[in-house]
Parts: C-alpha cells; sequence; structure tokens
C-alpha cells in the first residue's frame, strides 16, 4: 500500500455526558475564521472521575472588530465568574485564575445543520456558568 492510499482524520473526538462540570482553562486566542472573531479556549475537565484531565473546546464570538458586544457570551461568562467585574475592558487572562463550573453540550449537527452520525459527535464547553474558587493571584 501506498502512503497517499490514507488521510490522517486528526483526533478522535472527545464525546462526554452533557452536564455541568468543573474545569479550567488550558489555553484561549483570538482567531479569525472566515472574517469573524472569535476568542477560542481549551478546557481542561477538573472534577475527579474518569473525565478527568480531557480537554474540550469552547469559543465565543466577538462583533467583526474583536469588541464584546454588551450581551455577548463572553461578557456574561466573564459577569458569571465574577459579577464585581469592571466590563470596560475584559482582560482574558481572568479565565486561567478561576476554577470555572462550565456547562456542556453535544455537536449532534455540522455546520450546514446536518445530523452527525452519531461515531463523530463531539462535546464542547457551552458556556461558563460559573466559578468555584480562584486558583491563581
Amino acid at each position: 500500500m501506498n502512503k497517499d492510499d490514507f488521510i490522517d482524520t486528526g483526533s478522535v473526538p472527545v464525546l462526554i455526558p452533557p452536564d455541568e462540570y468543573e474545569a479550567i482553562v488550558k489555553s484561549y486566542k483570538k482567531i479569525h475564521p472566515y472574517n469573524r472573531c472569535i476568542v477560542a479556549a481549551q478546557f481542561e475537565i477538573a472534577a475527579m472521575g474518569k473525565y478527568q484531565g480531557l480537554i474540550l473546546e469552547g469559543w465565543f464570538p466577538l462583533r467583526a472588530d474583536g469588541t464584546a458586544a454588551p450581551h455577548s457570551k463572553l461578557l456574561r461568562s466573564f459577569l458569571a465568574i465574577d459579577p464585581t467585574i469592571r466590563v470596560k475592558r475584559l482582560r482574558l487572562q481572568i479565565l486561567r485564575e478561576y476554577l470555572l463550573l462550565v456547562r456542556v453540550r453535544t455537536v449532534e449537527k455540522d455546520s450546514r445543520q446536518q445530523p452527525l452520525p452519531q461515531n463523530l459527535r463531539y462535546s464542547v464547553v457551552d458556556s461558563i456558568v460559573g466559578s468555584v474558587g480562584k486558583i491563581k493571584g
């Protein structure tokens, strides 16, 4: 067989039951797919159990100019972490300073709203529900 007979499909998608889990933010970055602006974050499940250490993605859409709208998912997440936070200017580093409570959901449809086969479904962090406590700073 020729090496060109195969295509690497990447990693196996992570699938865990939809629920709320304790997690930490391992990394985040602003990305610009398709002329949009998004904060993409990687969350590590911190709760003890068989899902501990799994990495899930979470996305927070921004305006085209890279700012957070007044009712954006990102701003709501910051206020769930700390209701006293100053919302004029958000410091993304705060995401890494807390043990968070996140809501996980299963992605069941693709970008065209077509159902995904069962073995291609995966879990994502849908939202930050709150903070369990401060871990840094």
